[in-house]
């Protein structure tokens, strides 16, 4: 994962910071000393082509510098090289693009600098596209609000079609978007087109006998169109007198599946694990797989 990106000018001043972890122990000290270390090192750099990586600690520094700016990303010191330097590169051509004739005459003002943040969350954080689908009345809503911590109503609200909302989860370097699909019979057939490069189907049943019998019939058509979508198996209102185990209702789909109560918080941490589990994982092939494209 990719924590912090600076850039600095040698004489040490900050022109950009952005953080990009949560409830992370990172050794701040560390950072700091490497910092001031480097706005020294740097000027014996050969080139100011290079991008080069050093760990300290369970922290990973890549870098690299323009003239006087110097430009740093911390991560995991296990994220692959490969990718650290490719987004680096592409954060370094990216800011002098921008910046380097108003670095020529700047006044000192680091406000100007700000419109920068977009950018590099466009280059360092990879979007996922995150498609929930199920019949009518499994739950979808109410998983998606358990997931982002939102109130969940009791009333039942049928999707018209499709709510889409984004949420970042902890640990995961990506911006993460929902969409809701309805799950009406009317929006079926537009199905194939709302999951279209979809990244993850968190496919939804209530665990009744009923409800898993009649969504795996769903199930089946949904997942003879995906291509190479991860699919999540979620096994909803276990707290129904009738309902399945998920290791029963796994065992049907073929399928290994996570039994909820998408109405009680208490599940939410079990969701946001699963899910950090597999976006993760998807985060650092998708990474790999641009930095291939550019090479």
């Amino acid at each position: 994962m990719i924590w912090d990106l600076y850039i600095l000018l040698s004489s040490g001043l900050c022109l950009f910071h952005k953080s990009y972890h949560k409830n992370r122990w990172i050794d701040e000290s560390i950072i700091s000393g490497f910092l001031t270390a480097f706005a020294a090192f740097i000027k014996s750099f050969d080139s100011e082509e290079e991008i080069e990586s050093v760990v300290m600690r369970n922290i990973k520094f890549v870098y690299s510098s323009y003239k006087d700016v110097l430009f740093i990303l911390c991560a995991d010191k296990n994220e692959k090289d490969d990718m650290l330097k490719e987004k680096l590169r592409q954060i370094k051509n990216t800011f002098i693009d921008m910046f380097s004739k108003k670095l020529e005459n700047w006044n000192g003002d680091i406000s100007v600098f700000r419109n920068f943040e977009r950018i590099a969350d466009d280059i360092l954080r990879t979007q996922i596209k995150v498609a929930i689908i199920g019949k009518q009345g499994v739950g979808k809503t109410s998983l998606l609000n358990l997931i982002l911590g939102e109130n969940i109503g009791e009333e039942y609200l049928p999707t018209m079609v499709v709510d889409i909302k984004e949420y970042n989860i902890p640990d995961v370097n990506a911006r993460i978007i929902f969409w809701d699909i309805g799950g009406q019979e009317r929006f079926r057939p537009m199905w194939g087109r709302l999951t279209r490069d979809t990244d993850v189907i968190l496919f939804v049943t209530d665990s009744t006998p009923k409800g898993v019998y009649e969504s795996r019939e769903l199930f089946k058509l949904v997942t003879e169109s995906l291509d190479s979508a991860k699919v999540i198996l979620i096994a909803n209102k276990q707290d129904l007198p009738n309902a399945m185990p998920p290791e029963k209702v796994g065992e049907i789909f073929g399928l290994k599946a996570y039994g909820t109560v998408a109405i009680d918080p208490g599940y939410r941490e079990l969701l946001l694990k699963i899910l950090s589990a597999a976006l993760k994982d998807l985060v650092q092939k998708k990474a790999f797989t641009a930095v291939q494209s550019a090479s």
